[in-house]
């Protein structure tokens, strides 16, 4: 049974972009971490939109996430991306996208001048 929503976009005007060439394949790794680790049924990380505010209710076109949620997301994206997650600002943990972004940021060019993590 498929529902048909709108999803609110993370920022006025959806104007959230990757940061980083890289950054297509960081969102989606973010999503499919998001659906894995929560068991998202209803999505995979293709069909996850990756401007959906994951904290607001599904009523006004987010994912609904909880607490529980977030604490599930940072452990998982601190063990694959080796960063801290402790002073994330609450813009950056908004969506797949702000979460992709901030990734990219904190990583810098690291990889990409060294060739690894």
């Amino acid at each position: 049974m498929s529902e048909s929503r709108e999803i609110k976009s993370a920022t006025p005007g959806g104007e959230i972009k990757s940061a980083t060439p890289g950054g297509e394949t960081i969102a989606r790794r973010v999503a499919e971490i998001i659906v894995e680790r929560l068991q998202l049924e209803q999505f995979s990380a293709e069909t996850l939109p990756h401007d959906a505010i994951l904290f607001a209710a599904t009523h006004e076109g987010g994912l609904d996430l909880d607490s529980i949620a977030s604490l599930e997301i940072v452990s998982a994206l601190s063990d694959e991306y080796d960063l801290d997650f402790d002073n994330i600002a609450r813009d950056d943990f908004m969506s797949v996208e702000t979460l992709a972004n901030y990734i990219s940021r904190e990583r810098g060019g690291s990889e990409r001048e060294s060739g690894e993590k």
